[in-house]
């Protein structure tokens, strides 16, 4: 794990590729924030 973080910390190119994928995720995250209330009054 260590390895890791010291790469990325030497190679900020790694954590570009990162990034992209982190908003893409917080989308579909949002949409499935609202279905949780609902599946919470379910139960």
């Amino acid at each position: 794990m260590d390895e890791f973080l010291s790469s990325a910390a030497l190679n900020p190119g790694s954590i570009g590729p990162t990034l992209p994928p982190v908003p893409p995720f917080q989308f579909p995250t949002g949409s499935t924030g609202a279905t949780g209330a609902t599946g919470d009054t379910g139960p």
